[in-house]
């Protein structure tokens, strides 16, 4: 369950991790700005049998993925938390900031 609502204390937090779903639940490390169910594509190439891109071919068929971000806290007790979207890139900034020491504090 993700719930953008629950505030953290990043000091609990052992460690996080960010991943990328897109609508049909496939997951990745990164977010391909270019793919279709999870296969990335050079949007500049011509459609197999069709005279258009394939940048045009995945947007006219609605197969061009929208990846959200997914950022996974593990605290303590194997308790997880989940954040997607805006709030997810947010809480994993910070977390790098506290972690890598950059900024201040």
């Amino acid at each position: 369950m993700c719930d953008n609502t629950i505030v953290v204390d990043l000091n609990k937090v052992q460690f996080a991790k960010m991943r990328y779903r897109n609508q049909h639940g496939d997951i990745s490390k990164k977010a391909h700005k270019h793919s279709y169910r999870g296969y990335p594509y050079d949007p500049k190439e011509i459609a197999y049998g069709h005279s258009i891109t394939m940048e045009d071919y995945a947007v006219m068929r609605g197969i061009k993925d929208v990846w959200t971000p997914i950022c996974t806290l593990q605290l303590t007790a194997n308790h997880s938390l989940k954040y997607t979207g805006d709030k997810a890139k947010s809480i994993w900034r910070e977390w790098n900031r506290r972690i890598f020491k950059k900024g201040k504090q």
